[in-house]
């Protein structure tokens, strides 16, 4: 069986990195191991009015894992 695991994200979150790095790393070690993790980061947050541009996604992301990826969208 393939498992996904999906997290979404805040632009605090992401400036703090190590919360949701905490997260993604977890969701990885799982006893059945996903396939993929995807961090969902919408281009902009209407609620906060905030703008999330690519330069502001933490390296880590797409670094420390083949397995975790990036999800774009609007919010």
């Amino acid at each position: 069986m393939k498992y996904d695991f999906f997290v979404n994200t805040t632009p605090s979150r992401l400036k703090e990195s190590n919360c949701l790095r905490s997260c993604v790393h977890s969701l990885l070690r799982q006893t059945i191991t996903p396939e993929s993790v995807y961090v969902c980061i919408p281009y902009e947050y209407k609620r906060m009015e905030t703008k999330v541009d690519d330069e502001e996604i933490p390296n880590w992301i797409f670094n420390d894992s083949d397995k975790i990826r990036v999800l774009r969208s609007n919010d």
